[in-house]
């Protein structure tokens, strides 16, 4: 939280593919749950539909120093559902609720996602200021943006009497639809599932930091989910905290591999704050809300490649650069209190000075105050469901025929959905069978791709729920594994075992061989048998 002092004395296509493994029909167009971010005291950006172009205004009920959130139609890009942490607001800017702990001087205020299994629903997570206890939410389903109730009562996640501070994010978990909400404590970090069923138990992983009592900090998630990083903070001097980066399981929720990206504080400042990566996941950019006397700002880019830290901009005073979030338009925005308006990043990707950091880029519209933070959001490159909605997560992509024998996914439905899939070559049915969703996963045993021979195929599944449906699509790709003799091409001293790939259309070969030293497992002898052969050529797969 920080303190005021005086009047105011303070390529994007490229990246959707490598973020999250979706399904083809969740490529086809890009969510636009974060088209609409609302901020600081009655500002608002706003994407087109295409995201080329961004328009600053007037017109949000906000007035937060940092923290907030805003949520909006995955499909349409209209605001649903926005809050400071403490009060909400449906997407007409009409108060639904006023009774979350959430503090307007909390570097993460408030989070919103989607409640797993629930159409229409979603949690609104609060985070006060400084130091905490708890962490608090409250459900509500949205019919429309005039249309927002609440669902039950406020509900507390104890993370320690006073352990906890300002962090607050969420990861989408690998299935694609649940989420791991991840909290900062004084030096741990706390990661609890978001399912069907509710927010499940508490894992807790030392951060190694040491975050001090005023809360705020580096508290930030790659985009595709995979990285975690913590920063401590003290209020000057030497030593003022490490910056510790961590590998993050999106299926299990763990935290490991804890690296420090300044080790021995070679790179040393003072109040890190907030935190957002690039579309790769290569760079990351984060600000210090103030540095030595007279208590300069600035902001920095780390480079996972390279290791180093480059400045940014230091064209600033106290609080002149806040937190930093991804657009839908693959650019960084970058608050700027005590500038006055949105600083942005063209090309996040780019190493160093060649990011493109423009101050003041978007200067705040009359009536408009901007703070030190933009609205927590799952990330704009992947997939968010809100409505009732299906994935197909296995088998996709290119498989051995003979080796699957199920086909499974996720959904966006209540326990007792039904889900029918049809599997087809050419546009001609050769499967088909149905499953029942149970806690937003579903799966078919058996029939529908169990001993399907080589081919190209498309897995269609349908969801439905009260006589409402939802579908999507995904590619299937089978591929046999043969074993041949030694070609002739090779001077071999005893016989080695090759194996070539025969493609759906019938074509064979051995490719260029390469030494690996490996074992490969081939068919079945004449008895049943499997044959496993050591080896020291491995060939080219052909493409059919």
């Amino acid at each position: 939280m920080p303190q005021r002092f005086g009047p105011r004395a303070l390529g994007l296509a490229a990246a959707l593919l490598s973020v999250l493994a979706l399904s083809d029909a969740a490529l086809a167009a890009r969510s636009r749950h974060a088209d609409v971010w609302t901020f600081g005291t009655n500002c608002r950006l706003t994407w087109n539909a295409d995201a080329t172009s961004v328009s600053f205004t007037t017109g949000s009920a906000t007035a937060t120093i940092e923290g907030c959130a805003s949520f909006s139609d995955p499909t349409t890009g209209a605001l649903l559902i926005y809050t400071d942490g403490h009060n909400v607001w449906n997407g007409a800017s009409q108060s639904i609720a006023s009774d979350l702990p959430g503090d307007s001087s909390s570097m993460h205020s408030g989070v919103i996602v989607p409640h797993p299994g629930s159409p229409g629903n979603v949690y609104v997570f609060a985070h006060q200021s400084t130091t905490s206890t708890f962490v608090s939410y409250r459900e509500f389903h949205i019919v429309s943006a005039s249309d927002v109730t609440q669902v039950g009562s406020v509900q507390n996640i104890d993370v320690g009497s006073g352990l906890g501070r300002e962090g607050l994010l969420v990861i989408p978990h690998a299935n694609g639809v649940d989420y791991w909400l991840l909290i900062s404590g004084v030096d741990q970090i706390h990661v609890l599932p978001v399912t069907s069923s509710g927010l499940g138990s508490d894992t807790t992983t030392p951060s190694g930091v040491s975050v001090w009592n005023q809360g705020w900090h580096l508290f930030t998630a790659s985009h595709q989910g995979d990285r975690v990083v913590i920063s401590g903070n003290i209020s000057g001097g030497t030593n003022n905290g490490e910056i510790a980066s961590f590998d993050f399981n999106r299926a299990t929720g763990a935290l490991t591999n804890r690296t420090v990206l300044n080790p021995g504080y070679a790179f040393d400042r003072r109040q890190y704050y907030g935190g957002v990566f690039s579309p790769s996941g290569r760079r990351l950019y984060f600000a210090s809300l103030t540095e030595a006397s007279p208590d300069l700002g600035r902001f920095y880019q780390y480079d996972y490649d390279t290791g180093v830290f480059t400045t940014l901009s230091t064209n600033g005073t106290q609080y002149t650069y806040g937190d930093g979030r991804l657009g839908p338009d693959g650019k960084i925005y970058v608050a700027g209190d005590n500038s006055h308006g949105v600083h942005v990043i063209a090309d996040p990707d780019a190493a160093g000075a060649a990011c493109g950091f423009t101050y003041n880029a978007l200067t705040q519209p009359t009536g408009c105050t901007v703070g030190l933070g933009l609205p927590q959001v799952p990330s704009p490159l992947v997939a968010v469901q809100l409505d009732l909605a299906v994935n197909v997560n296995a088998p996709v992509g290119t498989h051995y025929a003979g080796t699957i024998s199920t086909v499974s996914g996720s959904a966006q439905a209540p326990n007792g959905a039904t889900v029918h899939v049809v599997v087809t070559e050419d546009g001609s049915q050769v499967a088909a069978c149905d499953a029942t969703v149970a806690s937003a996963a579903w799966s078919c045993a058996g029939a529908p791709v169990a001993g399907l021979p080589v081919g190209e195929y498309v897995i269609s599944a349908t969801v439905t729920y009260d006589a409402t449906s939802a579908s999507t699509t995904a590619n299937l790709r089978l591929i046999k594994a043969e074993c041949y003799d030694d070609p002739a091409d090779q001077d071999c001293v005893s016989e080695v075992v090759y194996v070539a790939v025969a493609g759906p259309n019938g074509t064979t070969g051995t490719g260029r061989c390469l030494h690996t030293g490996a074992t490969v497992t081939c068919d079945t002898n004449p008895d049943g048998t499997l044959k496993v052969y050591p080896y020291a050529w491995c060939p080219a797969e052909v493409t059919p």
